[in-house]
């Protein structure tokens, strides 16, 4: 990564978000995925609440509240967001 030491704490997230492709720029690895989450969430036009999606990468559940930093994503990473299942949703 050739950014400077100022953007050195912000990346790119790349998500997939029942099944659409979202990329999340300049996020800040010092804040919560769910705040990413909720972002792409947003671009999707999704209305439903977060806690309502599960977050997946490499078929790990993911904790949304964690920071950005602790998962050491790698650059090509896509973060997989889908409802849960037996949410008695539509």
């Amino acid at each position: 990564m050739n950014q400077d030491k100022k953007q050195s704490n912000l990346i790119n997230l790349k998500f997939s978000v029942t099944g659409k492709p979202v990329t999340i720029e300049k996020v800040n690895v010092n804040q919560p995925l769910k705040v990413s989450v909720q972002k792409a969430l947003d671009e999707t036009g999704s209305t439903r609440p977060i806690d309502e999606y599960e977050v997946l990468f490499n078929n790990n559940k993911l904790d949304v509240n964690q920071k950005v930093e602790s998962f050491n994503f790698p650059d090509d990473a896509v973060i997989f967001v889908s409802l849960k299942t037996g949410q008695g949703g539509i």
